[in-house]
């Protein structure tokens, strides 16, 4: 409550990714941050100009009623200048400010964790006194109120920090069909309440592979940020990139394989082509610097590895070309390619074929 008047209650819509839901694990930290993802829902696909409380979305009116430093408030609120103060008082659900004499409410679930003790029913009267910087997220013209959010600005202040495939480091704080998100850790190694999300096709190299499958909320992942997008305060993140191409990996591996796997093999000068080999077959045929293609030997190895095709540059010197070893399950097989393509060129030929390989 500020004095007598209701703080409003309708969820801050102001643009930043924010978890969907996570799982309510008990008291303390946990508990307040399933509450924040709870209250923040709505903001996934939302943007800063979501309407405000009993007004609209039109921005500053010119009927607005002459009260002081009201205005000043507006213009916080749509032009995004940040405000600077202190924290006047502590209640049950936040924080009581005064913003240019008007009063401002800050949710504890839209301030830095790091200020919040663990225990969430610990007493919050240490707050009283201390500087804060948040953005006028929401206002109120029936009853000359604002709600500020100290998250949504260090968040907007990071992005300013954050560039196209910076590396951070964060934690899974929450795992949806579409994704998962992450909060990410700053410099001073602390979470501030910076969020980002991983498409799931941004999860793994292997595209079956859903968020579900390679991570659970608490992990700690290593990501690369793929887009920052201010506007709209989104940030996204990208696990698979931090990772090598197993495509270009598979490419640069020596072969044959080590000696213990390959020697006792029985080769044999034809078999059945694996799945997808006769259709990068028919397209390396197509290549320009391609004189011919041939399937070579074929052999069994006596333990399945994946189904999945996978498929080898071999080192060997080979005259006027190279030797391509492809493997699917327990089946071997040889191709030998007649080109005047130097290795990188080949190299880079087959990863660009293969992605196109179904």
């Amino acid at each position: 409550m500020l004095g007598n008047a209701k703080i409003p209650t309708t969820p801050l819509c102001v643009g930043s990714i924010r978890p969907a839901r996570l799982p309510q694990v008990g008291r303390g930290r946990g508990r307040r941050e399933s509450l924040r993802a709870s209250r923040l829902q709505s903001r996934h696909a939302a943007t800063s100009g979501a309407a405000d409380t009993a007004g609209t979305s039109e921005g500053p009116s010119s009927e607005e009623p002459h009260v002081p430093g009201w205005g000043k408030v507006l213009k916080m609120r749509w032009d995004r200048i940040p405000w600077e103060g202190t924290i006047e008082a502590v209640n049950q659900g936040g924080c009581v400010v005064s913003v240019e004499g008007i009063r401002g409410f800050i949710p504890f679930v839209e301030m830095d964790p790091s200020r919040l003790p663990k225990e969430r029913t610990a007493s919050k009267d240490y707050l009283v006194g201390e500087k804060i910087r948040a953005k006028v997220a929401q206002v109120n013209r029936a009853t000359y109120q604002c709600v500020l959010s100290e998250t949504d600005q260090i968040f907007r202040d990071s992005l300013d920090d954050l560039k196209v495939g910076n590396i951070v480091v964060g934690v899974i704080t929450n795992i949806t069909d579409y994704g998962a998100f992450v909060s990410v850790i700053s410099p001073d190694g602390v979470q501030h309440g910076v969020y980002g999300m991983i498409h799931r096709s941004e999860v793994s190299w292997n595209q079956g592979d859903g968020p579900e499958d390679v991570m659970q909320p608490g992990d700690e992942v290593k990501v690369m940020v793929t887009a920052v997008e201010k506007g709209s305060c989104r940030l996204r993140l990208s696990l698979r990139q931090t990772q090598a191409d197993p495509i270009e990996q598979n490419l640069d591996t020596l072969m044959p394989l080590d000696t213990e796997t390959v020697s006792d093999l029985q080769w044999k000068t034809s078999g059945i082509p694996l799945p997808g080999l006769e259709l990068l077959v028919e397209q390396l045929r197509h290549e320009e610097k391609v004189d011919s293609v041939e399937f070579g030997r074929y052999a069994e190895v006596p333990r399945a590895v994946s189904q999945d095709l996978e498929v080898w540059l071999s080192r060997e010197e080979v005259s006027q070309g190279y030797t391509i070893v492809s493997r699917a399950g327990r089946s071997l097989q040889e191709v030998h390619v007649t080109t005047a393509m130097s290795r990188d060129e080949m190299k880079t030929r087959l990863a660009d074929l293969l992605k196109k390989t179904p």
